[in-house]
């Protein structure tokens, strides 16, 4: 299993291979806040940012707690 670091650096380097980094003005990892579904990374990531216009994409029921803890929408991918 990849530690937080490696896991970071493989997001980016995917995410700028596939020029998807000029998308996300900001990621969180396990490493950097407190673990879903604590609300505290959404607070982080969208302090400013009107939830209407917040979409949380994700991938467990652990995502839809967090983002019904924090009041914004997510979008499943399974």
């Amino acid at each position: 299993m990849c530690g937080p670091a490696e896991i970071r650096n493989l997001v980016y380097k995917s995410f700028k291979a596939l020029g998807l980094m000029d998308y996300f003005k900001e990621m969180q990892f396990r490493d950097t806040s407190k673990a879903k579904p604590d609300p505290e990374g959404l607070k982080v990531m969208f302090p400013n940012t009107p939830k209407e216009k917040t979409l949380l994409i994700g991938d467990s029921i652990v995502d839809i707690k967090g983002v019904n803890a924090f009041g914004i929408d997510c979008l499943i991918i399974d």
